[in-house]
């Protein structure tokens, strides 16, 4: 709690990608679900990338 008042924000640090294994399990994540949205029984459905972009392609543009 940020104070005593029970209406006010909490104050909360969920501390992701705290270490640098979180942003490498996070980019790969990325990779598979790109992976699996591209299969051919999925691709069809999918219009466009919206986060992080058809543009962003390297680890380290997608840690970003």
């Amino acid at each position: 709690m940020a104070n005593s008042n029970p209406t006010s924000t909490p104050l909360i640090n969920p501390n992701f990608i705290g270490h640098e294994y979180d942003l490498k399990v996070a980019v790969e994540s990325v990779k598979a679900m790109r992976n699996v949205l591209t299969q051919d029984s999925l691709a069809p459905m999918i219009d466009e990338e919206v986060w992080p972009g058809r543009d962003v392609q390297s680890d380290e543009q997608i840690g970003e």
